[in-house]
């Protein structure tokens, strides 16, 4: 979700609250704001500002992924090995794949 500034409002916050988000800050990723929902079905939901850095570096590896099925199979194989390794906790797995997603942005900004 693209935001003007990361200082949200109360209402929206009380309003991610309210469909059952719950909030986790930064979460260990300077520039955005985590959320997530975990009912039925777990959702994610990421908050940065609009056209910023983290906004255009996830554009950036989402289209780099599409375009790359190859690297899109690896990417996803590293995340199942950080599960199966018992890796569970936020901050662990972002820690896990820190290396391979900077290692995609680069790959993306080179081939852009």
């Amino acid at each position: 979700m693209g935001v003007s500034t990361l200082e949200l409002v109360s209402s929206i916050t009380s309003s991610l609250e309210q469909m059952g988000y719950e909030g986790f800050g930064e979460a260990g990723v300077k520039g955005r704001l985590y959320f997530r929902k975990r009912k039925e079905h777990a959702y994610n939901l990421a908050v940065v500002v609009w056209n910023g850095e983290q906004w255009i570096n996830n554009i950036l590896i989402w289209d780099y992924l599409r375009e790359n099925p190859d690297f899109a199979k690896q990417y996803s194989d590293r995340k199942l090995s950080s599960l199966h390794k018992g890796i569970t906790t936020l901050l662990a797995y972002s820690d896990e794949k820190a290396d391979y997603v900077y290692s995609l942005l680069e790959r993306a900004r080179l081939e852009k």
